[in-house]
């Protein structure tokens, strides 16, 4: 009987480490850090398929109002306040965004225990997303 345990395969070994990102996940505090995040985990990722600019966060009670152009494009999102956590949802809205203008890249939560409470987002191929999700990476 063969019990060999499977290998999982480095995250480094999926992808180059400028298509990814990690940040802390808490470091909001009115709003104004998605500036930098978002260029830090989309832009700075996107193997230049996607130009951030005219950034700007409003808060307004526990939401967030993100106004901001994304290769020309102008867009409105509303994320949560999350008592200093980055929402997510900025993932979504990002790959729709990717959707409706036939990238076929998306961006992805990685997961690793050993990060605590750190974000990575990953910016890849289907073919990687399959490895990533193959080998635990994905959340």
């Amino acid at each position: 009987m063969n019990l060999q345990k499977e290998k999982i395969e480095p995250l480094e070994d999926i992808l180059k480490p400028s298509d990814w990102f990690l940040g802390d996940q808490e470091c909001v505090t009115d709003g104004q850090e998605y500036v930098t995040l978002l260029k830090n985990y989309f832009e700075n990722t996107s193997r230049q398929l996607v130009k951030l600019s005219d950034i700007q966060v409003v808060k307004k009670g526990d939401k967030l109002e993100v106004r901001l152009t994304i290769n020309d494009s102008a867009q409105e999102w509303t994320l949560d306040y999350l008592n200093g956590w980055i929402d997510d949802k900025m993932v979504m809205f990002m790959n729709r965004f990717l959707r409706r203008n036939d990238i076929d890249q998306r961006f992805y939560i990685l997961k690793n225990p050993n990060w605590g409470q750190e974000l990575g987002i990953a910016f890849c191929t289907k073919k990687q997303s399959k490895a990533l999700s193959k080998n635990g990476w994905l959340k």
